[in-house]
């Protein structure tokens, strides 16, 4: 009996050690809606600090104790998903949501300017936002940052909790002024239109209407169709300035804007048809929460305790 019930001790050390092996690095608990995030930026390059320049940061999506996002009312009525969405896929989005913000001057939850040390902080309510930051001359030379969506708080894998103190390096490229000779300064913007609607073509509108912006102001708006090959060019660009090419909603579509050298990429893909019997919601994309793991342990124990008592009558009666 000695012996089983021995066996029996160890199994039950190797499965605890197992559960907390298993344990998934993201059940970090739950996340506390209402507590406040401190959140900096650090915008350098090449070892430089970059000050005075400007940030504006928007409120994409609420998000609950379980990390379940949803949009905000300001951004609810684009056509944008936040399910399945990967890494590339953010980048993507957050070129796209500039756009939505340009276009109809959608206001900023926060603003501000980096300081001395090329930061700046601000407090936050947990959500996933949107960060866009804006050209800064500072000698030879002009940066500009990469937008980029931020979620509060992070995952904090390594300890297994939630982080509310964050600090993000926006990615930023340096481009050296032009020579004061007017030729230097012109530049050419292209935007090409793609399609993503394999056996849907027929839902597609005859043409579309882009946009090209100019430092958050529209500066010219052209018609893409078949004639055109849903593709045109602006010459004679001036340089120093933020140019962003957007899109009129299409009905049945969801929108992508993507920049690749001097030509941005409109792809429109058609929203599949809901099903006729509801299905589950699929599970955030970002880092889960409110994992409930605690009850593991002691049932594994309450189960190999009841093996434990099973045995020992068995052995009981064998001996009767």
């Amino acid at each position: 009996m000695r012996k089983i019930l021995k066996r029996t001790l160890c199994l039950l050390i190797l499965c605890t050690i197992f559960a907390g092996s298993a344990m998934p690095a993201y059940a970090a608990g739950a996340i506390d809606p209402d507590r406040n995030v401190e959140f900096s930026i650090s915008y350098q390059k090449n070892e430089i600090a970059i000050s005075g320049a400007k940030f504006e940061l928007y409120r994409v999506a609420d998000v609950d104790a379980y990390a379940r996002m949803s949009l905000t009312d300001t951004f609810s009525g684009y056509p944008i998903r936040l399910e399945g969405v990967d890494q590339s896929e953010w980048d993507v989005l957050a070129t796209t949501l500039k756009g939505y913000v340009w276009e109809d001057s959608l206001t900023p939850e926060v603003s501000g300017e980096t300081d001395i040390d090329g930061c700046m902080t601000t407090t936050l309510k947990p959500g996933l936002y949107l960060v866009l930051g804006y050209r800064r001359t500072i000698g030879e030379y002009t940066y500009s940052a990469t937008p980029f969506l931020v979620f509060l708080p992070d995952s904090n894998v390594e300890q297994n909790t939630w982080d509310y103190t964050i600090t993000a390096y926006p990615k930023a490229t340096a481009d050296k002024n032009p020579s004061d000779n007017p030729n230097d300064r012109l530049i050419t913007r292209k935007v090409l239109k793609i399609w993503d609607d394999a056996g849907k073509e027929s839902s597609r509108p005859k043409e579309i209407t882009v946009q090209l912006m100019c430092d958050g102001k529209v500066y010219d708006t052209v018609e893409l169709n078949s004639d055109n090959n849903w593709r045109y060019a602006w010459d004679n660009l001036e340089q120093n300035h933020d140019w962003l090419v957007t899109e009129k909603a299409v009905n049945g579509y969801t929108q992508a804007i993507t920049q690749e050298g001097i030509t941005f990429t409109v792809k429109n893909t058609v929203i599949p048809e809901k099903p006729a019997d509801p299905v589950k919601p699929s599970d955030p994309t970002l880092p889960q929460t409110g994992l409930l793991w605690w009850p593991v342990l002691p049932l594994i124990a309450v189960g190999l305790l009841f093996l434990a008592v099973g045995l020992y009558r068995r052995k009981g009666r064998e001996n009767d």
